[in-house]
């Protein structure tokens, strides 16, 4: 395989072509190019959709008015980050994350911050 590289690039190099060593994605096919970015990008508005409706139902509850509170996922795993400054406010957060049917495991990275 190498000798027939030696030989082509050469001329591949004076064509302007480009040339792909290797076949990781030996079962996509040109034809199928359109169906992966079409399946990917419904799964990203699917994953913001999650986080932005957990979000959103964060920011309306009244209990989490005062705290800074963000969303992230990856498929159904949702990750809370941001600031509260009452203890309980955590598990309030979480709960609110756990009560969406799309959620199956919520991690907190929130920071509880109690000032004198």
């Amino acid at each position: 395989m190498y000798k027939r590289l030696a030989l082509l690039f050469p001329a591949l190099a004076l064509s302007a072509c480009v040339v792909v060593i290797g076949d990781d994605d030996a079962d996509l096919h040109f034809d199928d190019e359109e169906t992966v970015i079409h399946s990917s990008t419904a799964h990203h508005k699917q994953s913001f959709a999650l986080s932005n409706r957990i979000e959103d139902a964060i920011r309306a509850d009244q209990a989490l008015q005062y705290s800074d509170i963000s969303v992230s996922n990856s498929g159904q795993a949702v990750t809370l980050h941001g600031e509260v400054y009452e203890a309980s406010h955590i598990q309030h957060a979480v709960n609110i994350a756990l009560a969406d049917s799309e959620t199956n495991v919520v991690s907190s990275r929130i920071i509880l911050t109690i000032e004198k």
